[in-house]
C-alpha cells in the first residue's frame, strides 16, 4: 500500500490502494522459474496425445520405461552406454556393405525416444528407437550431403545443414516431405560449415557454430562463431564472437544457457594439424551473454559432451574409457568405468527419465497451416506462428 508523511514518520495512505492479483493460477509456471530443479522433477506425465493449450508443462519421458544411459556415437557406430554400471551396447553397427561408413551426426528425440543419424556415403537421414530397433530411412531426396542436426522436440522439427548445398533447412519429425529452406549461404565468398546445431523450444531459438569450410575441424588457428535465430529464421544474428574454436554444443533447458566446448590449449609443433592438449566446457547465459567455465584441464577427451536437468556428462580415455561429470555449479561426480577399453565419441547424447513438453501451435497437424506449407514457431507474428511455403 502506499505510504504518506505523518509528521516524522511515514504512515500508510488508506485513501489510495493497491491491487493484489490471485496468482494460484499461475503457481506452476511461477515455480518453474524460482525453483527450476524442484518443478522438473514434479512435472506429471504426459498424456498420449496431444499436449493442450492450457496444459501447461509435463515430462514426455514418463510415459516410457526407461534406463538412464549415454548415446556415443563413434565414427561408424552408435553404442549405448549405462549411467549406472557402465554396460556397453551396440544399437547401430558399421555397414560394411558401404564404401564409406562414416555416421555424420546423431540427435536424440526425447519425445519419441528415437535418434537421427546421417550415413556420409548416401547423404540419408535414418531413425530407430534407443534400443536400435525399427531403423527407418527418414529423409532422402533433395538432401545432397547433411552433415549438422538439430532436433526441436517439442514442435517436432528437425533442422539439418546440407554442406553441399549450403543451406540450413528443417522438416516435420511427422512428415518428411513437409520442408523447407532456412537459410542459404551460397551468396557468400567462401564455403561455410556448420559444425554443431542447438536448439532451445523453451525460448524458441536455433543456434549453430559457423566457420569456413577449410577449418571444419576446428583446430587452432581458424576461429568460429556462434550464430542464432528464432526458429523460423527470421532475426539472424551473431550470438557469440568470442567462442575461439568451438567444438561442440548443447542448450541447457535448466540454467538458460548455451553450454559450448573449445579447444583450452593446443601445441604447434605439427602445421596445419595442431596437437590438442585440453579442452574446456563453458556456458553463456543466452539473456545476459555472462560467460562461465564449468570444467577445464579435459585432457583425455574431445570434449563432445552431454547435458542433463542435472549434469554434464563427457567420455575420457585416460588408460581405460570412463564417463565422467560435473553438476551444472561445475562439481566434479564420481567416475563411471565403461566395460569397453576406449571409446572415441564425436556426439555424445543422454537418455534419461526426464523430457519437458508444453503447447506448440506447430505440434499437431502442421498447425493447421494450408498444403504446400511448414508451421514454424514466429514470435514476430500474433499467432505465435507462420506458415512458409515448402522447397527444397
Amino acid at each position: 500500500m502506499p505510504s504518506k508523511e505523518h509528521g516524522a514518520r511515514r504512515v500508510c495512505d488508506s485513501s489510495k490502494y493497491t491491487v493484489f492479483t490471485d496468482v494460484s493460477k499461475f503457481s506452476e509456471w511461477i515455480l518453474q522459474h524460482i525453483n527450476i530443479t524442484k518443478s522438473r522433477k514434479e512435472l506429471k506425465p504426459c498424456q498420449d496425445g496431444v499436449v493442450g493449450k492450457n496444459a501447461g508443462w509435463c515430462n514426455a519421458a514418463n510415459r516410457h520405461d526407461h534406463d538412464d544411459f549415454l548415446l556415443p556415437k563413434t565414427f561408424d557406430t552408435i553404442d549405448r552406454i549405462s549411467l549406472h554400471d557402465g554396460k556397453y551396447l551396440r544399437i547401430v553397427n558399421q555397414d560394411r556393405s558401404r564404401r564409406s561408413t562414416q555416421i555424420v551426426d546423431m540427435v536424440y528425440d526425447c519425445t519419441q525416444r528415437r535418434i537421427y543419424w546421417i550415413w556420409d556415403e548416401d547423404s540419408t537421414i535414418y531413425s530407430a528407437n534407443v534400443d536400435g530397433t525399427d531403423q527407418k530411412t527418414f529423409i532422402t531426396k533433395a538432401a545432397l550431403a547433411p552433415t549438422q542436426m538439430g532436433v526441436d522436440w517439442i514442435s517436432r522439427r528437425l533442422y539439418w545443414f546440407d554442406e553441399r548445398k549450403q543451406t540450413i533447412e528443417v522438416a516435420s519429425l511427422e512428415d518428411p516431405n513437409v520442408r523447407t529452406v532456412l537459410f542459404n549461404f551460397k551468396s557468400r565468398s567462401d564455403d561455410t560449415t556448420i559444425r554443431n546445431i542447438a536448439v532451445d523450444p523453451n525460448q524458441g531459438k536455433l543456434y549453430w557454430i559457423e566457420g569456413e569450410q577449410y577449418s571444419i575441424l576446428n583446430i587452432p588457428p581458424f576461429e568460429t562463431t556462434i550464430e542464432w535465430s528464432n526458429l523460423d529464421g527470421s532475426e539472424r544474428q551473431v550470438f557469440d564472437y568470442k567462442s575461439v574454436f568451438a567444438r561442440s554444443m548443447k542448450f541447457s533447458q535448466t540454467t538458460g544457457e548455451l553450454c559450448i566446448s573449445i579447444i583450452a590449449e593446443w601445441t604447434d609443433r605439427r602445421p596445419f594439424a595442431p596437437k590438442i592438449v585440453s579442452n574446456a566446457i563453458n556456458c553463456i547465459d543466452s539473456s545476459s551473454k555472462r560467460n562461465r567455465t564449468i570444467v577445464s584441464q579435459i585432457r583425455h577427451s574431445d570434449a563432445f559432451f552431454a547435458i542433463t536437468d542435472e549434469l554434464v556428462y563427457w567420455v575420457e580415455n585416460k588408460g581405460k574409457a570412463t564417463i565422467e561429470s560435473v553438476n551444472l555449479n561445475g562439481v566434479r561426480q564420481k567416475s563411471i568405468d565403461i566395460q569397453r577399453p576406449l571409446v572415441w565419441a564425436d556426439r555424445l547424447e543422454a537418455v534419461t527419465g526426464y523430457c519437458p513438453m508444453f503447447y506448440s501451435q506447430c505440434a499437431n497437424n502442421n498447425g493447421g497451416c494450408p498444403e504446400n506449407t511448414i508451421c514454424l514457431l514466429s514470435p514476430r507474428d500474433p499467432s505465435g506462428k507462420i506458415c512458409k511455403e515448402i522447397t527444397t
